[in-house]
């Protein structure tokens, strides 16, 4: 297992190299700059901005010396117990923001991630919460009222996206009701709306999939032998399906997983939440290279990571795969 988790993280290096290249060059080539949305400088200051920034070098040694920044120079990850600190665990410096110069990258990153990462973490248990039982009733009670209700339900999840579902839920709960806070992230229950709107939408595929990994597996050999044994229904479900019935829900958690990341993006700025989410919309209009960089470089490394913990899970439920 070692060998194979080794292998896939020298594996994620050039995936990485190509994700910084693309982004990299891709920001330049795009119309505008970081200081064109400002207010009119005289050239004198422009070409000190520039000079701060190292604007004004070539292409090709901005691309070099921004690489160099980020290759790991130390290893100290217990650092990373004192706060999110990239360049203090790693050596890894994302650089000063150019919205923010009294600002790094890395500072905003420490500072705004942990809102992401809980926004993300409640999602997914709000996903897994609402598809995983919507799925295993719908298998065990197939062609009947109560699975033709969880797949419609299923299917109005998948069919309403979150940037609709968020206002209304807003509009209905917060406004018209008045039981939750229209935006923000300062009390627990400001939490409820914002990871219902996230987690419901990857919890309609989660319970199809669920769903259809577990009719699968029901119809096995070794399902009608357990029932032949007098085990009670509960126990072959819960013991003897559910492990292989997963099987196709944690395959799908790995492209879930970065979904439900990414699309932060869009319920953070709908509820206002100060996550790095929202952080990247803005750096994204303001032209901030460096953050935009910092950001989407740190969310391609959790979806590698992630993708590499769904290929470990699944060997671990389905002993016929192997780590090759």
């Amino acid at each position: 297992m070692l060998r194979f988790i080794a292998r896939r993280l020298l594996e994620a290096i050039p995936v990485m190299l190509i994700i910084i290249t693309g982004t990299f060059f891709m920001q330049r080539f795009v119309p505008g700059g970081p200081f064109t949305a400002e207010k009119a400088v005289t050239p004198e200051v422009l070409r000190n901005l520039q000079a701060y920034y190292h604007l004004n070098d070539p292409l090709w040694k901005q691309y070099v010396d921004y690489v160099s920044d980020l290759c790991p120079k130390k290893f100290h990850p217990m650092e990373l117990t004192h706060g999110l600190d990239l360049k203090a665990a790693f050596g890894i410096d994302f650089r000063p923001s150019f919205k923010y110069p009294n600002r790094t990258v890395n500072e905003i990153i420490a500072d705004k991630l942990p809102v992401s990462l809980e926004l993300g973490a409640w999602s997914l248990l709000v996903a897994l919460g609402i598809g995983l039982p919507l799925g295993i009733l719908a298998a065990v009670k197939r062609n009947s009222w109560i699975d033709y209700l969880c797949s419609s339900l299923a299917m109005s999840g998948i069919g309403v996206p979150t940037f609709v579902l968020g206002p209304l839920l807003v509009l209905f709960f917060a406004i018209y009701l008045g039981w939750f806070n229209a935006s923000g992230w300062y009390t627990p229950i400001d939490r409820v709306l914002p990871c219902f709107t996230l987690g419901n939408f990857y919890a309609a595929y989660i319970a199809r999939l669920t769903r259809g990994g577990m009719i699968e597996v029901l119809n096995q050999d070794y399902i009608r032998t357990a029932r032949a044994k007098g085990a009670s229904e509960f126990r072959v479900i819960m013991k003897h399906a559910l492990r292989g019935g997963l099987l196709p829900v944690v395959s799908f958690l790995g492209p879930a997983i970065a979904g439900i990341l990414t699309g932060s993006f869009v319920i953070e700025t709908i509820f206002q939440i100060p996550g790095l989410g929202r952080e990247f919309v803005n750096s994204a209009f303001n032209r901030d290279y460096t953050m935009v960089l910092g950001t989407v470089i740190l969310y391609a490394g959790f979806i590698v990571i992630f993708n590499l913990m769904v290929d470990v899970a699944q060997v671990w439920l389905n002993p016929k795969l192997k780590f090759d």
